[in-house]
């Protein structure tokens, strides 16, 4: 009997905690999203910029052996910073569905340049749809400069 009241109570308060410890993330404003969202870029993009100022400060073309260590110590864990970051925030409805679209296309992008450091360093950008699509979003500091 003692087994089956402890059961009893224990398994409503487990139910309580689970409820009262869910989604208790609060949906930001776009406002708010947009801030936010911003200064997480903001910081990475700042960092990122400095470190490509410094691989091209001589003037010289990078070695393939300098990319590979700027895409794998610098702009890779940069880069992804920024991804997990916004996709820590809670955006607000109306702009779930493009953010989850910028996100995917980043993460894809990133896993590609991850893979061929070399394709950061052409004429082409990678990350153009990326930014295009957090321009159109209201992510200006997300855009690559």
């Amino acid at each position: 009997m003692r087994r089956v009241l402890v059961f009893a109570v224990l398994v409503p308060m487990t139910v309580l905690m689970v409820v009262a410890c869910g989604d208790d993330e609060e949906t930001l404003t776009t406002e708010e999203f947009l801030d936010q969202g911003n200064a997480v870029c903001e910081t990475g993009t700042t960092e990122i910029d400095a470190a490509g100022e410094e691989l091209f400060a001589s003037g010289d073309e990078p070695t393939p052996e300098e990319q590979t260590a700027f895409v794998e110590d610098t702009l890779a864990p940069l880069v992804q910073d920024q991804i997990d970051g916004l996709e820590a925030l809670n955006p607000p409805e109306d702009l779930q569905d493009d953010v989850d679209e910028l996100l995917a296309e980043a993460q894809a992008t990133l896993d590609s340049i991850t893979d061929d450091p070399a394709s950061i360093f052409g004429d082409d950008n990678p990350f153009a749809d990326a930014d295009a699509m957090a321009i159109e979003i209201g992510l200006t500091a997300c855009a690559g400069s």
